[in-house]
């Protein structure tokens, strides 16, 4: 149960923040919560970033050697082995000789041999050396175990996608938690902005597709991409002031819906001040869980109305229209910045919890109100 006696009542204070910022939603009587993310569909892929690419060498001097190798051609769908699970069809083609190595490595051999279904996006061993031999090194040490998986798993994607698929869906989610965009027209096609040079090689269980470069998710973590990212200053000050911060820098997955610096200075003279107080610190903290949804990474196209079940305890309502993703209070303006932990999105606005139910109250009792909105113009209440 939250607590509810502060320096200030959070009703109190969520009645003057709805009342002076502009805009509402109209939540749905009955939505439904969306799904969580699995093969995805999006028109605006985070396609992630990928190595650089130069004149690959020879021999890769980290290829492991592997007995019956066959070599893969690579513009071509022809060599399938619909007998063999992923981990032997990769064991078998010489070019993925690394790939080989660096899976054993950071144990994923299991998953790739099981009855699990996958599609995998296999670099090659030229692709592994644009890395370079002292990144590759670091990443067979013991220490580099855990970000080793996390590039690995980014190659992997539940279930079974062929390359008939990728012109018709936009993205999907990998077992890194993060999100591969992909692209392809008349034969070609692109994974996270890679080239994938052959495609549709059958396994027992899935389907592997080379790739000519590493691809790379984010290291980062939510507080990190944040502090990178130049609109989201204000949210972090917020965050350590209500020592949230840590919590957002923790392995996991979570979902945040970040007020943007323009959102901030909306609020009325004076507000943000306040909420930063050491003696207002859990009013602060309550607001900002209120844009953090744990356990799950929801992404864009995942908005389709419905409720989400936030930090704070209670529901923040989603809707769409012609486009557009209300939540609360506020509206999306930028979406699926990925991070190790999770993802970000920006609202226009500071979410308040309550505000749908305080503006269907005011209106419910006709009593017209005057307020000053955020951009200092007055609003009149009906």
């Amino acid at each position: 149960m939250r607590s509810t006696t502060f320096g200030i009542a959070l009703s109190t204070l969520v009645g003057t923040l709805a009342l002076a910022q502009t805009g509402t939603t109209n939540g749905t009587s009955n939505p439904t919560a969306p799904t969580t993310p699995s093969n995805g569909q999006t028109t605006t892929p985070n396609n992630g970033t990928s190595t650089g690419k130069k004149s690959p060498a020879a021999n890769p001097t980290t290829a492991a050697e592997a007995p019956a190798k066959t070599a893969s051609n690579t513009t071509s769908s022809s060599a399938k082995v619909p007998g063999r699970t992923i981990s032997q069809t990769i064991s078998e083609n010489e070019s993925l000789d690394t790939f080989e190595s660096l899976i054993a490595q950071a144990g994923l051999n299991a998953s790739l041999s099981g009855n699990a279904s996958f599609t995998v996006f296999a670099p090659t061993d030229a692709a592994f050396e644009l890395l370079g031999q002292a990144n590759l090194a670091n990443l067979g040490k013991p220490e580099s175990k855990a970000k080793l998986t996390s590039i690995l798993t980014y190659h992997v994607v539940p279930g079974t996608w062929t390359a008939a698929q990728f012109g018709a869906n936009g993205s999907a989610n990998t077992l890194n938690g993060q999100r591969l965009g992909f692209a392809g027209a008349n034969g070609t096609f692109t994974v996270g902005e890679v080239a994938i040079t052959e495609t549709d090689i059958k396994c027992s269980n899935g389907v592997i597709h080379v790739v000519d470069a590493v691809l790379m998710p984010s290291q980062a973590n939510i507080v990190e991409v944040a502090g990178s990212n130049g609109n989201y200053g204000t949210f972090l000050k917020a965050c350590k002031a209500a020592g949230l911060d840590a919590t957002l820098a923790k392995n996991g997955n979570f979902t945040v819906f970040a007020p943007t610096d323009e959102a901030f200075a909306k609020l009325p003279a004076g507000m943000f001040e306040m909420l930063m107080q050491p003696e207002n610190r859990l009013q602060l903290r309550e607001i900002l869980s209120y844009h953090v949804i744990p356990g799950n990474r929801v992404f864009a196209n995942d908005l389709n109305g419905g409720e989400l079940s936030t930090v704070l305890g209670e529901t923040l309502t989603v809707a769409t229209n012609d486009g557009t993703v209300t939540l609360a209070n506020g509206t999306l303006v930028n979406s699926d910045v990925q991070a190790s932990n999770g993802v970000i999105h920006g609202v226009d606005s500071v979410l308040l919890p309550g505000a749908n139910t305080l503006n269907a109250t005011v209106k419910a009792k006709g009593k017209p109100t005057n307020a000053t909105t955020a951009t200092g113009q007055e609003k009149n209440g009906n």
